[in-house]
């Protein structure tokens, strides 16, 4: 009996030590403004400082809450060479990058974030 009272215990406190974390997982690294985006990413967060809609810096923090890489606009150009960047936007808790093919046309990509901090895009479903 004193042994299944333990185990309770135990299991009470291994789930307690798991909500607290999941809890503090939740709280953002960085102070946010106004116009600015924040997402959490798997165990990333990604901030996008922006200053009248636009778009100054994205930072990724790891899953630490440390500052792991900074990213400009000219950055996000070099992610799809035959497009230009236009905007960032966020939606459903989720950052997309709207970019202007030649032919005038727009298209979105689903921001997240890779190995060691690297941007990628969330492959597109047939």
């Amino acid at each position: 009996m004193r042994g299944l009272l333990l185990i309770g215990c135990f299991l009470l406190f291994w789930i307690g030590a798991g909500v607290l974390e999941d809890i503090d997982r939740k709280d953002f690294p960085f102070q946010m403004d106004q116009d600015d985006l924040a997402v959490l990413s798997g165990y990333n967060y990604m901030h996008a400082v922006m200053e009248n809609d636009l778009l100054l810096q994205l930072n990724v923090y790891d899953q630490n809450k440390q500052l792991v890489k900074t990213y400009y606009a000219s950055d996000l150009n070099e992610l799809v060479p035959s497009a230009t960047y236009k905007e960032i936007v966020e939606e459903n808790e989720k950052l997309f990058v709207v970019y202007e093919e030649n032919d005038t046309s727009r298209s979105r990509k689903k921001l997240v974030v890779g190995p060691r901090g690297s941007l990628t895009f969330v492959p597109e479903r047939y």
